[in-house]
């Protein structure tokens, strides 16, 4: 599936991986970690550690046939066209300085919150070193 969202060419991609480092491999018949994510940018590193714009999920499985079917179901629960949605009217965001540096202020802050104060805010889904990235490319980009 393809969709061009506000001029770039978006093709929907499928990814998974296996790490046996995270399976207890002591000779016991145990459930398998799998990590699979289905999105637009699906990125996996070395470490086997997946990041997605879409859903991701860990899967366990002790054989391939509830593999399958648990891969099944992590499909039907991603909505593609509210996905699409988002990404469009992101592009109709505009934010002034000020609140983008007030928003990774806050998003720098939120690892350091007392739990209680975590868990009545929505849960921060970017790493530190991502928002770093975020700052890193914003005082680096042309138009700064």
């Amino acid at each position: 599936m393809s969709r061009n969202v506000n001029g770039n060419r978006l093709n929907l991609c499928i990814t998974g991986c296996k790490s046996y480092a995270r399976d207890n491999l002591s000779g016991k018949m145990t459930a398998q970690k799998f990590n699979i994510a289905v999105g637009f940018l699906n990125l996996t590193c070395t470490n086997q550690c997946l990041s997605t714009d879409g859903y991701k999920e860990e899967i366990k499985a002790t054989s391939s046939r509830g593999l399958y079917q648990f891969t099944l179901d992590l499909f039907g629960q991603y909505n593609v066209a509210k996905h699409i949605h988002l990404m469009q009217s992101l592009g109709d965001t505009m934010l002034s300085e000020k609140q983008f540096c007030q928003i990774l202020g806050r998003m720098r802050l939120y690892n350091y919150l007392p739990q209680h104060q975590q868990r009545m805010l929505p849960r921060l889904l970017i790493t530190d070193s991502q928002i770093n990235n975020v700052a890193k490319q914003y005082i680096h980009d042309e138009n700064f």
